[in-house]
Parts: structure tokens; sequence; C-alpha cells
């Protein structure tokens, strides 16, 4: 009897004066995941950008690219410029990747024996209090 007094929900979702609200669940499903992608990449470059001290360092991707396009306009157009044959590039692409290569692993090896520098100052630092508050607590005394 009670059951049959009760409306169905159907009735009480349509007549119902308040509007369901968004949950934040609705609105991520709404987002397609490729945009979901591309943000989490965006931040991630981001996060990186800050985070990285060798921010100076462009990509060597794109200089290659750069200079593969300039050197085959350089073969396309005719003048005096030098052109330089297949070996030759890859020789002095070898040298400017040897060259950075050697520069980023001396800021690297820079930047590791300052932090390791500043990690045994600070575990110096702490055992050097610890044995003399261990020392001042003590009862025994040597000193007579």
């Amino acid at each position: 009897n009670m059951l049959k007094a009760k409306r169905p929900y159907d009735a009480m979702i349509m007549s119902s004066p308040i509007t369901a609200q968004c949950s934040p669940h609705k609105i991520q499903s709404l987002e397609s995941s490729s945009s979901k992608r591309q943000r989490a990449y965006e931040v991630t470059q981001a996060q990186m950008q800050q985070e990285s001290p060798f921010q100076s360092c462009p990509p060597p991707l794109e200089e290659v690219e750069q200079f593969v396009l300039q050197t085959r306009q350089r073969a396309s157009s005719p003048s005096s410029e030098r052109r330089f044959t297949t070996k030759e590039v890859r020789d002095i692409v070898s040298r400017a990747l040897e060259e950075r290569d050697s520069a980023l692993r001396g800021e690297f090896t820079k930047i590791l024996h300052d932090k390791l520098r500043e990690q045994y100052e600070s575990f110096a630092k702490f055992n050097q209090d610890c044995v003399s508050r261990q020392l001042k607590e003590s009862d025994f005394s040597y000193m007579s």
C-alpha cells in the first residue's frame, strides 16, 4: 500500500524545480582524452623547463633539421658558397655533439659535487651537534 503511494523516479525528476548540477566527475568525462593528453604534456613541459638546470641547451634535432634545410637550399641554388659532402657534415655534427656533451657533463659534474659537498657539510654539523649534546647530558666526567 505504501509503495503505491510513492511517485516513480522519472516523475520526480520531471517535476523537480531544481536542475541537476554538473559534478566534477561529469565535467572530466565530457573532456576528450586528446585534450587531457595535451594539457598533461603542456604541464610536464612547463615543469621540465622550470626544473632543468640545463635550460640554455637548444634541442639538437631542430638544429640538425635547420642545417639540412639550409644545405638543401644551398645545393639547389647556384652560388659561390662552399658545399659540404655528407662525410664532412657528419664530422661537423659529431664534433659539435661531442663538444656539447662534454660541456653538459662538466656542468652536471659541478652541480653534483656541489650537492654532495652540501650534504656532507650538513651531515658533519648534525654529527657534531649530536656528539656534543650527548657529552653535555652525560653524568660521567672524564675531566677532573
